[in-house]
């Protein structure tokens, strides 16, 4: 299987694209504790099928882009590449940005949000 680069990549939300230098995505299941009095020494567990992802990007600040405003649902589409995305509806949970006062980079910007609902994922 061939490998492939982010170099491509890119995050898109509410329609708006957002120039991004890396984004992460985890995607997970909640987990039950079954452990009783019959296991000895180690814990059980099953999963409820119900599941969740969450995750954040990363970009350096635009003049001509507008933070997403927190606790914005929309459309959140992360692309691997040309071809391969995810995409759900999401909530923007956290805008942070970061100044090097020396001037020595650019300003960046760092965004998290959590998913609500069905995550999909196409290859096109």
């Amino acid at each position: 299987m061939a490998k492939i680069s982010g170099v491509s990549g890119s995050a898109v939300f509410n329609s708006i694209t957002i120039k991004i230098t890396n984004w992460n995505l985890d995607i997970e299941t909640e987990e039950i504790d079954t452990t009783d009095s019959g296991d000895a020494t180690w814990k059980s567990y099953i999963t409820s099928g119900f599941k969740s992802w969450n995750g954040k990007f990363e970009g350096f600040q635009e003049t001509t882009v507008a933070d997403p405003a927190i606790g914005t649902s929309a459309t959140l589409t992360l692309a691997l590449d040309g071809t391969m995305k995810y995409a759900g509806s999401a909530y923007i949970l956290t805008v942070g940005t970061v100044v090097d006062v020396p001037g020595a980079e650019a300003v960046r910007k760092t965004y998290s949000f959590r998913g609500t609902g069905t995550l999909t994922y196409t290859v096109t």
